[in-house]
């Protein structure tokens, strides 16, 4: 697939509740003069695009994508490259065409900070484990035909009625007048049925979808009308169709693949496995022809991105089942993987991920190499046969070349699946055939490896196609017995690589093989041939970081959204305090440290406090926000950072770990849970890379009850949770770089 990275040209927005340096506590308000409050989607109208309204399409950042990122996995911590998380629909449209994006927003944001680009998805319904529907419920009551009613009362939505068409359109292009080519975003998922697949609810609902109407062909014709509602409000950035299932025929998942990815749509099957059943459907005249559950990646990969999802817990449980499931997914040429958080943060996976990230999007002409993963399918009905392979083909149709497949070979991962020569039916070789598009008549230099099972004292050796000699040896291996899995590598300065060694059936001449020597057989794992002259690949773009805002109260371009930013010694705005108490100094106050301190274990915690803040004559509180910043914490644990809101009026210069100010005491020593402080928070943000950053807080609740009551303003207690004892410093406002 020769994807070609698209030019960013992206004027950097303001983001509502980004600021620059120190405490800031910043405030979003509406209604200025009589302006609306809506857009002609029914948007709350938005500084941010309207500064930016040309936004372009993001650069191809394929990769692997934690799966619902929620604890914004640290990049620099685990083999990862972006963030992925899906949305409901009535999260998000609070009211008939009034969308309230925060929740997506802040994610985007904590991701973007993370220097990691996102993926996202919008979800009508959750299935009946988890969450069922997520239609807006007062659409419901306006369009009673959106939904079907089972006899178990459980709702589904009616996915090709007219009015969920049309609602489902309403909300989805309103998102993409939100989010459409923001850099931030490298692919957005179609919101079809449950979980945003290919299929509109559960096995058990499926006679009461039936009853209701649908047949297969309506649903495919459904599915299709969704696709164009993503593609008319998504034009710029990349649309994927998770599309493995379907309501009663396979035949749907050909027939709604076919008409996606004809007009440029990606493709994402949501269950990458080590091997399976129905994968590969290859019978003309067999109605299911095509249908398989790789057939569509198979037929598409060159023209369309293609994506997986997977989970340790339910397909890739261990490192066996992630390493064969990685080759399986990359041989289908992936551009992106949506792993769960436990299977990405797990050491054990770390070599087969970065092979992984080594390989996603690459093309034949940019691979850091081609390689060929030696197995054989243990399923009957349609599976894949064969090889994983990528750029690369093992040809057992070769002279010689027939390998015969071997399972659980050892107790290693490169055991589970793999081949042998046959020296007893007079096959003592494999032979291996590079893709001319790849490497055909080289003067690039080459290392060669291959991966094989140490039993037994025989030897082996491995000629290639050169310049000089279309049979040079490159080297022999004397195995020792040992049990293990070996890996032996040759650097070819020679290598021509022009198919003049034996082949067979589609490829008639071959590049390197394997001899066995006629004195024992080989069992091989992974044959891979790494291009070392070949340019190194450009780092990849940073995700957009935004400007700080303008201080003091900014009247926005649409005349409806403003900002107000409270920062201590900006434009005269002296009102911040803030000061941390501490168990083991329990008669020392910190008014003047430089830092906030805060503990998990309690014995520390930090105060914060703006008084003086207000709003202009006729305008509401939309949303307000406090950004504090990390400085270090005493070791690597995750935490999360928590605002709560505090009862006690407390003094910066006075406060102590059993004082609130110099005459009264707290209602008990160390801050009083539900006493000295609300419960339960007001936000958290969980901190996985920890430290060096912005930590920013939804602190709306408090602000607005401080606005209607200035003397319940009390400010906020800052608390660090976590499993593990661990201490953080935020800069105080006595921090010296402002």
């Amino acid at each position: 697939m020769s994807h070609k990275p698209l030019k960013t040209t992206f004027r950097f927005p303001l983001l509502l509740g980004i600021t620059a340096l120190l405490l800031t506590s910043l405030l979003l308000f509406q209604g200025w003069l009589n302006t609306p409050l809506a857009d002609a989607q029914g948007n709350p109208p938005d500084p941010a695009r309207a500064l930016s309204p040309n936004l372009v399409a993001p650069e191809f950042r394929p990769g692997i994508y934690v799966f619902y990122d929620w604890a914004n996995v640290d990049p620099n911590s685990a083999p990862i490259t972006g963030g992925h998380l899906a949305f409901n629909w009535n999260q998000i449209e609070v009211a008939p065409g009034q969308y309230d994006w925060s929740t997506v927003d802040r994610w985007l944001a904590r991701e973007a900070a993370s220097n990691k680009p996102a993926a996202l998805g919008f979800l009508s319904y959750n299935a009946r484990c988890c969450g069922g529907d997520a239609v807006p419920h007062f659409l419901y009551d306006q369009y009673p035909d959106m939904r079907v009613i089972c006899e178990d009362s459980w709702s589904i939505p009616k996915y090709w009625s007219d009015s969920y068409l049309a609602e489902l359109e309403k909300f989805i292009s309103a998102a993409g007048a939100r989010f459409d080519g923001d850099p931030r975003i490298s692919f957005v998922e179609i919101n079809v049925g449950f979980y945003g697949e290919t299929k509109p609810a559960d096995r058990v609902h499926h006679d009461c979808l039936a009853n209701a109407g649908l047949t297969s062909d309506l649903w495919v014709t459904t599915v299709n009308k969704i696709v164009d509602i993503h593609r008319r409000a998504f034009t710029k950035t990349p649309l994927v169709l998770q599309y493995a299932p379907f309501f009663e025929s396979m035949k749907e998942r050909r027939a709604f693949t076919d008409y996606a990815a004809s007009l440029g749509v990606g493709l994402k099957h949501n269950g990458l496995v080590p091997d399976t059943d129905a994968a590969v459907i290859d019978r003309p005249n067999y109605s299911l022809n095509g249908a398989g559950q790789y057939d569509p990646m198979l037929k598409w990969w060159q023209k369309v991105i293609i994506g997986w999802e997977s989970y340790e817990a339910q397909y890739l449980t261990g490192l066996t089942n992630t390493m064969w499931g990685v080759y399986s997914g990359l041989d289908k040429h992936a551009d992106y993987f949506v792993f769960s958080r436990d299977l990405v943060t797990k050491p054990d996976r770390e070599k087969i991920l970065r092979f992984a990230l080594a390989h996603l999007g690459k093309t034949i002409e940019n691979s850091p190499s081609a390689w060929v993963a030696m197995r054989e399918t243990e399923y009957s009905w349609y599976p894949q046969y064969g090889n994983y392979d990528f750029f690369m083909v093992q040809n057992d149709d070769a002279p010689g070349g027939r390998t015969a497949p071997m399972w659980n070979v050892s107790s290693y991962p490169e055991g589970r699946y793999t081949r042998r020569t046959d020296i007893a039916t007079g096959n003592p070789f494999m032979y291996f055939d590079i893709e001319d598009g790849y490497l055909f008549d080289t003067r690039e230099r080459v290392r060669l490896n291959i991966t094989y099972y140490d039993k037994g004292t025989d030897s082996f050796e491995v000629r290639y196609d050169a310049w000089s000699d279309p049979n040079k040896l490159a080297g022999v291996v004397r195995k020792t017995n040992t049990g293990t899995w070996k890996t032996v590598s040759w650097v070819l300065t020679d290598a021509r690589f022009g198919n003049r060694q034996p082949g067979g059936g589609d490829h008639p001449g071959s590049d390197f093989h394997i001899n066995a020597l006629n004195d024992g057989d080989e069992i091989i794992h992974l044959v891979q041939v790494e291009r070392l002259d070949l340019p190194a690949a450009p780092a990849p773009t940073a995700t957009p970081t935004l400007p700080p805002p303008t201080p003091s109260w900014t009247r926005e371009p649409d005349g409806v959204r403003h900002r107000i930013t409270y920062r201590q010694g900006v434009n005269g705005y002296q009102g911040a305090t803030d000061t941390y108490i501490d168990q083991w100094s329990s008669n020392t106050n910190f008014g003047n440290a430089q830092v906030l301190r805060s503990r998990s274990s309690k014995p520390q915690r930090a105060l914060i406090q703006f008084q003086g803040i207000g709003l202009p004559v006729n305008a509401t509180l939309d949303r307000a926000y406090l950004q504090i910043y990390s400085l270090s914490r005493s070791n690597d644990a995750n935490f999360y950072t928590r605002a709560f809101d505090m009862n006690t009026p407390w003094n910066a210069t006075q406060a102590t770990w059993y004082k609130a100010t110099a005459s009264g005491n707290w209602q008990r020593a160390g801050l009083g849970e539900g006493q000295d402080y609300v419960v339960p928070y007001v936000d958290f943000t969980f901190e996985h890379s920890g430290v060096g950053r912005w930590v920013q807080l939804d602190v709306t609740t408090a602000v607005r009850r401080w606005l209607q009551n200035p003397t319940s303003n009390h400010g906020l207690l800052i608390d660090i949770y976590s499993t593990a004892d661990v201490a953080v410093d935020f800069a105080s406002s006595d921090y010296p770089d402002a």
